[in-house]
């Protein structure tokens, strides 16, 4: 993995990661945020909030775009807390380690391990440490932005037929959450049989929904670009949101596709490590057909 410094958008302590067929960059002035993610030559498949970075209230949180990291469940202003400070970072060549400042103001410290394989597969650990006296409950969450304009792809878990005989089943599974402001009959919405779709597009109407994806990958189409974004699901772990590991949301100008750990009760100087793997493919994978 090779790595250089670059001024991204007058940031100019952004750091470039390449490997195999893929260029990340990450800002290091403001965050931390994965700010982009492509394939050489071709589009960054995640949003970017170009004003934002340039003109920003210190003392306000600001999405920025790209891929950060929260601790659930979301909560103002404890969630929301301004990454606008410099981020510490080391490298040894495999490994670029991102060691946050600590959250002043929840006594949470945040870390984001990344990797790039010779292949091209992004590894990434998260992990929050809870630096206060006292125990505090919550779950490691990773929120991708993307661009306007794509489509999420979530897979169901395979269809069992109705009964109690061979190859049938009386018992429930794809539990789905909805928030309150989320319309089912949303165009955006195809609620298929083998796939959850839902797709971006300029309504000033947001949709959110999570789930427990036991499947462990959601998939992001975008500019002939296809994001595969998969992660652990645990089997009798408690989640945080009616029990989500995955939790999707769009407006007008992007997507969020949200990967989150088991809701842990993390004793003083106690860590949750959460991993993702990404792969960004050039092409449609035989999969969504």
């Amino acid at each position: 993995m090779k790595l250089e410094k670059i001024d991204f958008l007058g940031l100019k302590n952004s750091l470039k990661l390449t490997a195999g067929n893929l260029e990340l960059i990450v800002l290091t002035d403001v965050g931390p945020r994965i700010i982009s993610c492509r394939i050489p030559g071709r589009e960054n498949v995640f949003q970017v909030y170009g004003d934002q970075l340039k003109h920003f209230d210190p003392a306000a949180w600001n999405i920025f775009g790209g891929t950060r990291l929260w601790h659930s469940p979301e909560a103002f202003p404890r969630t929301y807390y301004p990454d606008n400070e410099k981020v510490p970072y080391s490298f040894d060549g495999e490994t670029l380690v991102l060691d946050c400042p600590l959250e002043k103001t929840t006594g949470i410290k945040k870390e984001i391990r990344i990797a790039i394989s010779a292949d091209g597969e992004v590894s990434l650990e998260y992990r929050l440490t809870n630096c206060n006296l006292w125990h505090v409950e919550m779950a490691a969450w990773a929120l991708s932005v993307m661009a306007p304009g794509g489509t999420l792809y979530v897979p169901q878990e395979k269809f069992v037929p109705a009964g109690s005989g061979e190859g049938q089943t009386l018992i429930p599974s794809r539990p789905t959450v909805l928030w309150p402001y989320t319309d089912m009959g949303d165009a955006r919405f195809t609620w298929g049989t083998h796939w959850i779709k839902m797709r971006q597009e300029t309504v000033d109407k947001p949709l959110k929904f999570g789930t427990n994806n036991r499947e462990g990958f959601v998939v992001h189409e975008n500019f002939g670009c296809y994001f595969v974004k998969s992660y652990e699901s645990i089997d009798g772990a408690t989640y945080p949101d009616f029990g989500c590991n995955s939790e999707f949301y769009t407006n007008a100008t992007m997507t969020e596709v949200e990967s989150l750990s088991p809701l842990m009760r993390v004793a003083p100087q106690g860590s949750i490590v959460h991993a993702e793997h990404w792969r960004l493919l050039d092409r449609r994978p035989a999969f969504l057909d």
